[in-house]
């Protein structure tokens, strides 16, 4: 996030009320700046892809006002789909959990939840949506919560083990952390070198294919992230020259934990034999 950009969009637009940052790929920027840029805003934190990312010791969404996380397949907590919101504003909760489902007082079901009067507001002002997880989707979330911590031991080891082996080409490069962020290395983000013609970036892609490398591209046409994606549902049309260049050349690999540290050291030999002979395209 640029967050200069931010800022300088806030003071020239003194009626946003809400900045929402989303940890992608748990990629964190400058939280400590971040909240004081928004000292003024309500803070929203899409996190994801961040249960198990820590910002100053701490689990991330801690800054905002409100945070969420995802419990869906392609995530570290694996529910099958589902997720969680998070906050410490009390009648912020007692909306929430009216909203989810908790009509006719069920909110009293909540083992933790506000004082009783704000759920009686909520239930007199929210519509009930239905939308609470089931029992059977938090049991299968509940002891993946419980050893988090453990797994994301075994997985930043292999990431850090793709990482040794990707990069000792000059092609491919994988950007850092903040030292005071501590990821979770569940997905493999890197680029390629910017002298790299788009013939030889496609080259790149070919071999990695053909070998069972899956390497998505940020710019793919199904890209849920990309912003052009989302044109057809009516967002906004910038032109993006920049971002556009760095995304052409941007690839993200899912890590499943089922891969092992074999099976990550054949990927990495494949990430690295790639982008060598893509060269000589």
């Amino acid at each position: 996030m640029n967050l200069d950009y931010l800022q300088t969009k806030l003071n020239l637009h003194k009626d946003i009320k809400i900045v929402l940052v989303s940890h992608m790929r748990g990629r964190v920027c400058d939280m400590d700046r971040l909240v004081e840029i928004c000292a003024e805003r309500i803070l929203l934190e899409d996190c994801a892809h961040g249960c198990g990312v820590k910002w100053n010791n701490r689990q991330l969404g801690y800054h905002g006002v409100l945070a969420s996380y995802s419990t869906q397949s392609d995530k570290v907590i694996n529910s099958g789909e589902g997720g969680l919101l998070v906050t410490d504003d009390a009648q912020i909760a007692a909306q929430l959990i009216y909203m989810s489902g908790a009509y006719e007082r069920r909110y009293q079901k909540h083992l933790t939840r506000p004082d009783d009067i704000l759920c009686e507001e909520a239930m007199l002002k929210y519509p009930n949506l239905s939308c609470r997880m089931s029992e059977l989707t938090a049991a299968v979330a509940r002891p993946l919560l419980a050893n988090l911590p453990s797994r994301v031991i075994t997985y930043n080891a292999r990431y850090d083990l793709i990482c040794s082996i990707a990069t000792k080409n000059n092609v491919l490069k994988v950007p850092g952390h903040d030292y005071r962020c501590a990821p979770v290395g569940d997905h493999f983000n890197f680029y390629l070198s910017s002298n790299l013609t788009e013939a030889q970036n496609q080259k790149f892609k070919a071999i990695c294919h053909q070998f069972g490398v899956p390497v998505s591209s940020f710019i793919s046409p199904i890209n849920a992230r990309y912003h052009k994606n989302w044109r057809k549902f009516g967002a906004p049309h910038f032109d993006l020259p920049q971002t556009d260049h760095i995304l052409r050349y941007s690839y993200d690999l899912k890590l499943p934990p089922i891969f092992t540290s074999s099976d990550i050291e054949h990927i990495a030999n494949i990430l690295d034999y790639a982008a060598s002979n893509c060269l000589s395209f």
